[in-house]
Order: structure tokens, then C-alpha cells, then sequence
């Protein structure tokens, strides 16, 4: 018995115009790290506005958004950059407007610029004992905080965005202008260094050359703020200056 089988082959317009069909259940949540990963490499550094974009879904705060953002004018604050940023942002993805709450921890300053305003306070108290004219400031802040949010500004943040240290520095330094009266700010040959210990939220106080006004002068003495009160440490160097060192470093004008 013969069997007689017949085909009809699809036409070559008809092979590359055939639909394929996609799974209505993928979705982003099937991409592999691999995909994530790459997408995250291709989103592209602030002031583009996919860049603005990502630094509010990922929960920068104001000061960090004007900071590294790009889009800061002469007359503002970083912290004025930061909302206006975060203004234009959610005006046009309004499901970002939540995203400060959603994400409380801001990933490149873990929220120190709040505490500028308090580290503030606890430096201007801590001097207001002496007399000088001269203050500078500085900031210990932990290496990896320091290479952690190093790492994440070069590839979020704007070109030339100031690093962390010297952006806290600043915005603490433009708080205390507003109450310090014949005392200028300076970066070299100081009569008091301030040093900030972020961790501890505490000012020691590097004394270099210095009247005393009614206080006992010290060599070096540690602030921080307690139940709204600014108290010495314990441990704090005794007031016999006629055992102190009277180098360069430790000078004293009583």
C-alpha cells in the first residue's frame, strides 16, 4: 500500500513574521543578578535626570541630593538644592515622594548632615570659655564610611562633588558663622582646633594658643552634649599647666 504525505510549507514572509509569544508571568523579579547588576552599571551619574532619579529611590537626603546632584545655584544651601531636586524629581514620578521614609538611612552620609546644626551648638559652647579669633574645624569620620560613600559618589554623583568630610565640614562651618561674632574660620594657624568625632557626636578641642576668660586652660579638652547641656568629658587634663608640655603644639597666652 502506497501512503501519500503532503506539506505545505510556510512562506518565507510568513516564517520571520510568525509571533512568538512571552511569558505573562516574567517579569523583573526573573532577572538574574547578572542582568540586575548591569543595569545598575548603566544608570547614568547625576545631573542627568535618571540620575537625580536614583539618588531619591535610594534614599539620599536633602543635603547629600545638593551635594552630589550638580544643580546647586551660588545663593543656596545645599540643603535648598537638595529639595528643589527632590521637588522636580517627584513631580514627574510621584510614587518616589515616600522614598526619603521608605529608605531613613541616607547611603552616603548615613544622615550626618542632620546632626550639623547640633555638632554646631556643641563647638560654640565648647569655646565660648576663651578668647580667640582664630578657629579651625575638622571631622573623624571611620576610613571605611570615608571609602564607602568615596566609592558611591564617583558613580552617582555629579562631577567634582565635594567629598563627604569637606562637605560636613562646610555646612557646620556656615551654622556657626550665623552665631560666631570676631571669630574667623581658617584652614591654617589656628588658635583652637575643633575636631569632630561623628561616631560619638562629641568636639575635643586642640588648643594652640589661647587666653582663658574665667576658665582654667587646658591642653586639650572633649565636649559632647548631654541631655541638652554641654559637659567636660571625664578624663580630662588637669588644670596644672606648670606640668604641661609647652611645645608649639600645646602654647598657652594666660
Amino acid at each position: 500500500m502506497w501512503c501519500l504525505f503532503y506539506s505545505i510549507p510556510l512562506s518565507y514572509e510568513e516564517v520571520i513574521e510568525a509571533p512568538i509569544e512571552a511569558d505573562a508571568d516574567w517579569g523583573d523579579a526573573d532577572e538574574s543578578p547578572d542582568q540586575l547588576s548591569t543595569h545598575m552599571e548603566e544608570i547614568p551619574r547625576a545631573p542627568s535626570p535618571a540620575g537625580h532619579k536614583h539618588l531619591v529611590r535610594i534614599g539620599t537626603c536633602d543635603h547629600c541630593l545638593g551635594r552630589l546632584g550638580g544643580k546647586k545655584r551660588f545663593e543656596q544651601s545645599l540643603e535648598e538644592s537638595g529639595m528643589e531636586i527632590r521637588n522636580l524629581v517627584t513631580e514627574r514620578d510621584s510614587h518616589l515622594s515616600d522614598a526619603r521614609t521608605e529608605q531613613p538611612l541616607c547611603p552616603f552620609c548615613e544622615n550626618l548632615y542632620e546632626e550639623s546644626e547640633l555638632l554646631a551648638d556643641i563647638i560654640f559652647d565648647s569655646i565660648s570659655p576663651y578668647e580667640l579669633s582664630r578657629l579651625q574645624l575638622g571631622a573623624r569620620i571611620p576610613k571605611d564610611q570615608i571609602e564607602h560613600e568615596e566609592e558611591m559618589r564617583k558613580r552617582f554623583g555629579a562631577g567634582g562633588s565635594d567629598a563627604l568630610k569637606s562637605g560636613l565640614v562646610r555646612v557646620i562651618a556656615q551654622h556657626l558663622n550665623k552665631r560666631l561674632e570676631g571669630v574667623t574660620l581658617v584652614n591654617d594657624k589656628p588658635q583652637v582646633l575643633a575636631l569632630i568625632d561623628v561616631l560619638t557626636l562629641t568636639v575635643e578641642l586642640d588648643i594652640r594658643a589661647i587666653t582663658s576668660t574665667g576658665v582654667t586652660s587646658s591642653s586639650s579638652a572633649v565636649f559632647r552634649r548631654l541631655d541638652g547641656r554641654v559637659e567636660r568629658a571625664k578624663g580630662e587634663v588637669a588644670n596644672d599647666v606648670n606640668n604641661q608640655d609647652f611645645s608649639t603644639k600645646r602654647a598657652f597666652k594666660i
